[in-house]
């Protein structure tokens, strides 16, 4: 017996193929990784094949084209962690804050969708999950945006 639950397992395909929509589907997968077999991209990301997989370093290539790390965040989460990349240090302090309280109102309107119906389904707990890791990368923004020199507002007036 495998120590995660199938549901675990189909988390990591549901990320490749994130990831492999992402860089713009299997075809442009297949071209990242320098003409790697298609149906076996294909396969990976089939929940009807649940002992097919993409070998670490093609996931660690795909990644790096992707605008996120969609398989290694799935890994962590499986690892009981949260995945944050660096934050960057660009944008103001007015920006990066708005990003936090627009993540945390989405968060609040789906956890509100998903308890319409009293439970929350797997579906919508892969949904939240994803929102809170967004939100989490927010936050990490703006704490590096926050913790750096200030940025002046432009097209702000302070108001006496």
């Amino acid at each position: 017996m495998r120590p995660l639950h199938a549901r675990d397992y189909a988390a990591l395909k549901t990320g490749l193929r994130g990831l492999v929509d992402a860089v713009g589907g299997v075809e442009a997968a297949s071209s990242v990784l320098g003409g790697y077999s298609i149906g076996r991209i294909s396969e990976a990301m089939s929940l009807h094949h649940p002992d097919r997989t993409l070998r670490l370093d093609l996931v660690a290539d795909l990644e790096q084209v992707a605008p996120q790390a969609l398989v290694t965040a799935a890994m962590a989460r499986l690892a009981g962690c949260v995945l944050l990349p660096l934050p960057r240090r660009a944008g103001s302090e007015a920006e990066a804050l708005s990003g936090v309280l627009r993540g945390a109102g989405e968060l609040g309107g789906r956890v509100a969708d998903a308890l319409g119906d009293g439970r929350i389904s797997d579906d919508e707990r892969g949904r939240l999950a994803e929102q809170l890791d967004a939100l989490a990368r927010a936050v990490a923004h703006a704490q590096a945006v926050l913790a750096g020199p200030a940025v002046p507002l432009r097209g702000v007036r302070r108001v006496a």
